[in-house]
Parts: structure tokens; C-alpha cells; sequence
């Protein structure tokens, strides 16, 4: 009846319904409303204001919209790039600015007069004498005083002061929190222990090598921060240590040494005479190398605490929450290597017979008698102390955790082999599989380094922060900011 009178076409059909378009005349708007109505349509309408004239008409309108809306965006381009010329100067201007402010409302927070002002602030005690030297450069009729700060009654920022090797490793601590100003600053331990389990878990003489070269290369070609500064110097220590602990397992690349050809045989011979044992072949040793480690990490942490404590006076709290676990722990790790026949049982503990056995029994009652002394109720103080007795299972755990360094240190080398296996294979092909080897073994491996760099990384410092941290570490102090220009956009270098 309407043939002629309308355009309809599909669009498309999901979930039992179909999508079209209808175009059709005006007059007859009532005959196909009813229709729709009859065949359960949902119309759908198009916003049509402002178009008038054919369909052909509304086209040509667009494309000519199109056409300006992209020259606007050309426009909008060429203003942004010259606009972007100017950008290092506003903000250069900001950070002026910045400072500025920062200047003023520091200024406000002092006292003064019409012609005095106080200052009152924290300086670092070795730079008392530059400081007061640079004010008297200001004028003489300025008076300068220090007193020791008193913890009691005000937060002393914290800043620490370490020689040029041990400093970068003072991100490890800042990144886990500031220590109190009654704690003595734990760096120079976390730089001798993190080198070494990082060496450890990384584990190979050539990533060694590689990792701090690279590391030193980006040193030296940028400007960079401080803390930047800091991360590359803790990997160069690193990549060195792990240089000498892969000469100790024999791990060069994987087993590369093995795999050189007899006219090179003089470097096999020299890299298995600076090899102490093969973690392949030797795995118990390995094991009880990790676990040595394990247990010397976590004494320090037990021996540090207790350091501190008699440093503040506290000998009791030293001796009842270290030394007894110390005592009980240590006569464990006896008991367990004279019933396993490792150690014969009087070579352990200074040659007394059975002492681990008295040990555990001693180190056991000073915890369950003294571990919880701040209870009045002796009954109470019992049920504490055997309680914080069943903390002992925590630390058979923590150093169990030691075990990653032989898991880390193995799984690096036998990925290693497998590079080297697969790289051999391909050299027997002429030309080609040389030039596919060589590109192999290159990538593969510097991959291999960035997985395990990464992985020895993370877990040294979990070993850090959980097992080491926990048994002294308490944190909480806030961290010394000196006042200095200090812009948003840009470090000040004085």
C-alpha cells in the first residue's frame, strides 16, 4: 500500500531482536505508527533540528563541518607547539614562585620585632660550625646557640651519616622507615647482609660483572638525584659481591666455562680452582650455606637490639627478650646438628658435652619466667611467658626463609645452562644458526639478568624487612628536611 513511499533496510540482530532504519513521508506518519504498533516496534527516534532540505543537502553540510572542525584541530596543534616553546620558562617561573612562598610562610613561623627576628630550628650537629660561620658573614650582631635536643619533649628529625660505601644503602632503610632517635642506625649491618644475600641469590660471577658495569655507565653519563645516585652505587657494590660469590659456586653465565673449547681449557682450570663447591653437585652444602646465613642474619638482628638496649640502660630488657632467645634458638640449631651427626656433639659450644640440651632449658625458663616480668600475677606472668615460648616456632620459620637464596641461586643457573644448551645446538648450524646463537645466548641472558637482578632484589629485601627488621627495628622517626630550594618541576643542586 506504502511501496515507494519509504527506505527501510537492517542493521543487525542480537538476542532475538533486529535493528533497522526507516525513512518514510510525513503523510502518512498515522498509517505506519499504526503498523509499528501492530508488529510490537519500539521506534527509536533521531534528533533532526536545525536540518532542512534533502538527505544529500544534511551529507554535504557535514563533510563541510568536518572539513572545519579539522582545521580548528590544525590550528589548535600549531598554538599548542608554540605555546610548548615557552614551557621550561613558565615553569622555571613557577618554581621561582614556589620557592618564594615557601620562603614567606617559612619566615612567618619565626618570632621578630621591628628590628630582631628569632629562629629557632634543627641543624645536623657536624654543621653547627659551617652554619655559624655563613651567618657571620651576614653581619656580627648575629647570636647563634645550640642545645642537644630532648626527646621527651619534642620529635627529633632524623638524618643519617654514613661513609661513602655504606650511604646508599641507607635507601633500604628510609624505604622501610626512619629509625627512632633513641635507635642507633642499622645501615652499615644492612650494607654488609644485603650485598651478600643479594650475591647470593643472584649468584652469577658474569651478571655480576654486567650489572654493575651498567650500572656505573648510567652513573657517570647522567645528571641524576640523590636517591638515583644511591640506587646505582648499591647495585655496583652488588654486581661486585655477586662477582665473588659466583667465583665461589663456579657460576659464569650458567656453565659457559665448561663449554669452551680445549684451547681454552686454562680458564675452565682456573675458574674450578676459585670454585669452593658445585650447587648442582654439592646441594646439601648449598642448603646448609643459606641456613648459616639465615641464622647469622637473624643473631645480629637478636644481638643489635640487645646492643641498644644496654646502650639506654636497659640490661635487663638486653639479656630477658635477646640473649634467652639467643641461648634457646642456638641450642636448637646444636641439638639438631648432634642428632643428625654433622657436628659431633663436643665440638659445639665451646666443647661442653651436651650444652645445646641445657642451653634449651635455661634459654626456655629465662622466657616463660622473665619473658612477660611487667605482670604482677605470677600465674599470669607464666601463662605469658609460655606464650611468647610458642614465638619459637616463628623463628624456625624466618630462617627457613634463608632457603630462597638456594631456590634464587639455582634457578638463575639452570636457566642459564638452558640458554647455553640451546645456543650450542644452533652453532652447529653454518652461518645462520651462528648468527642466531650469538643473538640467542646475548638477549636471552640479558633478559635472564634483568628477571634475576629483579627477583634478588625483592626478595633481599623482604629478607630484610620481615625475618631481619622485625627482631630490633621498631622505625617511627621522621626524617630530617632541611629548608632549601625546592621547586616542583625541577631538582636545585647548591
Amino acid at each position: 500500500e506504502l511501496e515507494g513511499c519509504f527506505f527501510f533496510f537492517f542493521v543487525q540482530e542480537e538476542k532475538g531482536e533486529v535493528t533497522c532504519v526507516f525513512l518514510g513521508l510525513k503523510l502518512y506518519k498515522e498509517t505506519i505508527d499504526k503498523i509499528f504498533k501492530a508488529n510490537s516496534v519500539i521506534p527509536v527516534d533521531f534528533p533532526l533540528a536545525g536540518w532542512e532540505g534533502t538527505v544529500s543537502d544534511a551529507i554535504q553540510d557535514m563533510k563541510l563541518r568536518i572539513q572545519e572542525i579539522e582545521r580548528a584541530c590544525k590550528e589548535l596543534e600549531q598554538k599548542k607547539n608554540s605555546l610548548a616553546a615557552g614551557r621550561t620558562k613558565i615553569t622555571l617561573l613557577y618554581d621561582h614562585y614556589y620557592t618564594i612562598k615557601n620562603r614567606l610562610n617559612t619566615h612567618n613561623e619565626f618570632g621578630h620585632t621591628q628590628h630582631t627576628v628569632i629562629i629557632k630550628g634543627w641543624v645536623k650537629e657536624y654543621d653547627t660550625e659551617r652554619l655559624t660561620q655563613k651567618l657571620k658573614t651576614i653581619s656580627d650582631e648575629i647570636y647563634v646557640t645550640f642545645s642537644d635536643p630532648d626527646p621527651s619533649q619534642e620529635e627529633v628529625p632524623i638524618a643519617l651519616k654514613n661513609k661513602f660505601m655504606i650511604k646508599p644503602f641507607e635507601l633500604i632503610v628510609r624505604l622501610y622507615g626512619m629509625p627512632s632517635y633513641m635507635e642507633k642506625d642499622p645501615t652499615p649491618l644492612i650494607a654488609v647482609f644485603f650485598s651478600l644475600i643479594f650475591a647470593f641469590a643472584l649468584a652469577d660471577g658474569i651478571y655480576g660483572i654486567v650489572l654493575a658495569a651498567i650500572a656505573y655507565k648510567i652513573l657517570k653519563k647522567r645528571d641524576l638525584d640523590e636517591q638515583d645516585t644511591d640506587v646505582l652505587w648499591m647495585l655496583i657494590w652488588c654486581g661486585m659481591s655477586t662477582l665473588v660469590v659466583g667465583a665461589i659456586l663456579g657460576s659464569w653465565c650458567g656453565d659457559i666455562m665448561d663449554r669452551l673449547p680445549s684451547a681454552l681449557s686454562g680458564i675452565t682450570s682456573a675458574k674450578n680452582s676459585l670454585m669452593l663447591f658445585d650447587p648442582l653437585k654439592d646441594l646439601k652444602i648449598f642448603i646448609a650455606v643459606s641456613l648459616s646465613i639465615g641464622v647469622i642474619h637473624v643473631f645480629t638482628g637478636l644481638g643489635f637490639k640487645a646492643y641498644q638496649n644496654i646502650l639506654n640502660g636497659k640490661f635487663q630488657d638486653a639479656f630477658f627478650d635477646q640473649v634467652s632467645w639467643i641461648i634457646l634458638v642456638s641450642s636448637v640449631i646444636g641439638w639438631g646438628l648432634a642428632k643428625s651427626k654433622i657436628i659431633p656433639p663436643f665440638l659445639l659450644f665451646s666443647g661442653v658435652h651436651y650444652y645445646h640440651s641445657w642451653g634449651f632449658i635455661f634459654g626456655a625458663l629465662l622466657i616463660v619466667l622473665f619473658g612477660a616480668r611487667d605482670v604482677k600475677n605470677i600465674f599470669s606472668r607464666v601463662g605469658m611467658g609460655l606464650y611468647k615460648l610458642y614465638g619459637a616456632s616463628s623463628y624456625a620459620s624466618d630462617i627457613l626463609s634463608y632457603i630462597r637464596l638456594l631456590a634464587l641461586g639455582l634457578a638463575g643457573g639452570i636457566v642459564g645452562m638452558v640458554i647455553n644448551i640451546i645456543s650450542g645446538l644452533l652453532l652447529k648450524v653454518p652461518v645462520v644458526g651462528i648468527i642466531l646463537a650469538i643473538a640467542l645466548f646475548s638477549g636471552f641472558h640479558l633478559f635472564s639478568l634483568a628477571i634475576n637482578v629483579l627477583g634478588a632484589f625483592v626478595h633481599t629485601c623482604r629478607l630484610h624487612y620481615v625475618e631481619f627488621f622485625g627482631k630490633f627495628y621498631d622505625n617511627g622517626g621522621k626524617a630530617f628536611i632541611p629548608f632549601r630550594k625546592e621547586g616542583k618541576y625541577y631538582i636545585v643542586k647548591c
